[in-house]
């Protein structure tokens, strides 16, 4: 259920940005297009951040990070599905 939220708000920030950026209106770039670049970019940032995580080892916000990376990964695992 939580993988399908996640989708809808990227979509909903894909749409957002389209009506706010001039740029990506005048690209035609549809909504659907723009929230799965939004995130890739999540997914990859979020993937770089974990690479700088000594493994078992993490404290302050890296732990924010593991916890957010292994709740991301059963979101793609679910998307990965669809």
């Amino acid at each position: 259920m939580l993988a399908f939220i996640g989708l809808c708000m990227l979509l909903l920030v894909g749409h957002w940005l389209r009506t706010r950026l001039r740029v990506l209106q005048w690209m035609y770039l549809p909504a659907c297009v723009i929230a799965g670049l939004v995130g890739l970019a999540l997914v990859a940032g979020l993937n770089a951040l974990m690479s700088s995580v000594p493994p078992g080892q993490a404290v302050g916000w890296q732990v924010w990070v593991v916890e957010a990376h292994t709740q991301v990964s059963a979101w793609t695992a679910i998307w990965g599905e669809l």
